[in-house]
């Protein structure tokens, strides 16, 4: 109770300090370049119907192509994860409230939620507009192709998040995720060689319902969901030390780039790509 006391007080707060105009200007920006690219992309691809060659292509690489990005996510996710990510609080939580006595998977529940249902939200979006970029072109209608891309696209970035969070509570080695990562992309590329069903292949057939609607295929969204439930039922892991180093250089990180120093960004970045240095050279 005192928990969520604490952040409605601070989320208020936060709230009045807000400038909305600058909210205003933020979304003008992001309608103005977003929609204007989506015109564009959308006006290059044209609305000519395409053979039926190219549509049996389509069907047939299709699936293990968009599966091979899911594998690729997930490879990030694993990677990710064992680095300390992908949750990164404000200073305030990790010094205050995961120190408190409360119980760490209670205080970490939002952040982990809140993670996931941006990521969520940024996949459908993508999805959907790919989705529908590619209804023009192929026959099958565009809600189909909107929805399939919308599902997919979800369905990876929760991939993304939930490899995350399980490859961190459940502490794997940087080795190990990084290993099971390039096997699962192995096979899939595999699959798209030798055309059988690889591992990322259903998220691939939701993309492509506007060709075949199958119930099925919305098993690959459920699986994704039961692997963020896996990560987020080990919340209570946590590691204290990664939350407070992220913490620390994502801050920096926002503030570089509010300032628009590339310099910074980019050391920055990498620092927390190699929060975990090698005892031993390569060489």
């Amino acid at each position: 109770s005192a928990l969520r006391d604490l952040r409605r007080t601070r989320q208020r707060r936060r709230l009045g300090d807000f400038e909305w105009f600058d909210a205003a200007y933020k979304v003008y920006l992001v309608g103005l370049f977003g929609g204007g690219g989506f015109l564009y992309l959308s006006d290059a691809l044209g609305n000519q119907a395409v053979s039926a060659q190219t549509i049996a292509d389509v069907a047939k690489y299709g699936p293990p192509i968009i599966g091979l990005l899911a594998c690729l996510a997930v490879l990030a996710g694993l990677r990710g994860g064992a680095q300390g990510g992908p949750l990164a609080l404000e200073a305030a939580d990790v010094t205050v409230v995961m120190l408190s006595p409360v119980d760490r998977r209670a205080a970490l529940l939002r952040p982990a939620w809140q993670r996931l249902r941006s990521a969520a939200g940024m996949g459908l979006l993508l999805g959907a507009a790919g989705g529908q970029l590619t209804g023009q072109r192929l026959h099958g209608g565009l809600w189909p192709w909107t929805f399939g891309g919308a599902m997919a696209g979800m369905t990876i970035a929760i991939l993304w998040v939930g490899a995350a969070l399980c490859a961190h509570n459940w502490r794997l080695p940087l080795t190990a995720a990084t290993l099971i990562g390039l096997a699962l992309v192995a096979v899939q590329a595999a699959a798209l060689a030798y055309t059988f069903p690889g591992p990322g292949t259903p998220v691939g057939r939701l993309a492509l319902w506007g060709l075949r609607s199958d119930p099925l295929d919305l098993l690959a969204l459920l699986g994704a969901v039961i692997v963020a439930a896996l990560g987020i039922a080990r919340l209570g892991r946590t590691s204290l030390d990664a939350l407070s180093r992220r913490s620390s250089l994502v801050a920096q990180l926002r503030f570089a780039v509010t300032m628009q120093d590339l310099r910074t960004v980019i050391l920055l970045r990498r620092q927390l790509n190699n929060e975990n240095p090698r005892s031993r050279p390569w060489i």
